[in-house]
């Protein structure tokens, strides 16, 4: 059960936003030149990489994956569920061709490219509007209850156990405890709950544990 949600931890060593790259593009395309063009492409790739980035931050799988190519960071998205493979896809398609085939890009398929990475950039804003940090879990090895944490700014995953107010029911003809919300609406603590200070178990969020999670990594188109 969802505890804690907030809005995604931001990047924060960007002097430039994704969306300031997407209006210098928008100002290249008024140059008609080859260079109005070719510097357009230069600043949505830009905006492309960085969106990308912000999507991992906020949910925890940049932190310990940076120096992944990017089809890998795609992968990541992919295995996180926040979106599908196809559409991963034909992002990295449309990064290929930023990348690789325009020695000459003519001003049609730079808007474009325009185009596809400012509706990547709405639609990754909306997932990061409300990211949960934290939910009321089990760990049913010792039959704990506790909390979930995410830590994004660490990329570690943790669970803590918690002594607090729970109910018992059946479900199939199984006994199950569940432990009641633990929080005010403030977000502190409610009075007689109290979470350990150190973590029952904790993982990081590495590229191979993530993809091991998620059955295996979904194969993404690349050019070399």
């Amino acid at each position: 059960m969802e505890s804690v949600s907030l809005n995604g931890c931001p990047l924060t060593n960007t002097a430039v936003t994704a969306e300031q790259y997407l209006l210098f593009a928008s100002r290249d395309l008024e140059d008609e030149s080859e260079r109005g063009a070719i510097n357009a492409l230069g600043n949505i790739k830009r905006a492309l990489h960085q969106t990308v980035d912000t999507l991992l931050q906020g949910y925890g799988l940049l932190a310990r994956n940076k120096r992944l190519s990017f089809p890998q960071k795609l992968q990541l998205i992919d295995a996180a569920g926040l979106f599908s493979l196809s559409i991963l896809s034909t992002l990295n398609e449309e990064r290929n061709s930023l990348e690789h085939d325009y020695g000459m890009p003519t001003h049609g398929r730079a808007e474009e490219a325009l185009d596809v990475v400012r509706l990547w950039l709405l639609a990754t804003r909306r997932l990061s509007e409300f990211v949960v940090y934290e939910s009321l879990a089990s760990w049913r090895a010792d039959q704990s209850l506790g909390v979930i944490q995410l830590n994004p700014a660490l990329g570690v995953m943790s669970f803590f156990k918690v002594n607090g107010p729970s109910r018992s029911d059946e479900i199939d003809g199984k006994s199950y405890t569940f432990l009641l919300p633990i929080r005010t609406p403030g977000g502190g603590l409610a009075e007689g709950v109290q979470i350990d200070p150190e973590p029952h178990w904790s993982i990081t969020l590495r590229y191979p544990t993530v993809l091991a999670a998620a059955g295996g990594p979904q194969r993404i188109p690349v050019r070399r």
